[in-house]
C-alpha cells in the first residue's frame, strides 16, 4: 500500500513536471484534471489537509519553488514557474532573433564578405 507521504511525493514530483509542460502557465481549474490523469487516480488537496487548490500551492508548493500566480478570472488563476518562464522567455528571444548578430548593422545589410565594385 502506498502511503500518503509517497503519495504527496508523487504528487509534487507530478507538479514540477506540469509546470515544465505548461511553461507559459496553466490555469488552477484545470491542475486537478492533470495531476489525476498523470497520478492514474484522482487528485484531490482535500486529502492533503487543503481547501482549495490555492492552499496546496501555497502550503506544498511555494515553499520550494517560484512561482508566479496571476488572477485573471473570479474564480480562477494562472500558475507559473518564475525560473521555468524566464528561461522560456530567454530561449524565445535568442531564437526570435532578438539578438542582433555581428555586422548585422552595417551598411551593406550584414552582407560585407566581400566589397563589391564594378568594372
Amino acid at each position: 500500500m502506498v502511503s500518503d507521504s509517497d503519495t504527496l511525493e508523487q504528487v509534487l514530483t507530478l507538479f514540477y513536471q506540469m509546470l515544465k509542460e505548461f511553461p507559459m502557465g496553466i490555469e488552477s481549474n484545470k491542475i486537478g484534471g492533470w495531476l489525476s490523469q498523470n497520478l492514474g487516480q484522482p487528485f484531490d488537496f482535500r486529502h492533503y489537509g487543503c481547501n482549495s487548490i490555492y492552499e496546496f500551492i501555497n502550503k506544498f508548493i511555494m515553499p520550494t519553488t517560484e512561482i508566479t500566480i496571476i488572477n485573471n478570472k473570479p474564480d480562477s488563476f494562472l500558475i507559473r514557474s518564475k525560473q521555468i518562464y524566464s528561461s522560456t522567455q530567454t530561449s524565445a528571444s535568442v531564437e526570435s532573433g532578438s539578438y542582433k548578430r555581428k555586422n548585422e548593422n552595417s551598411s551593406d545589410g550584414g552582407n560585407n564578405s566581400f566589397n563589391r565594385s564594378s568594372s
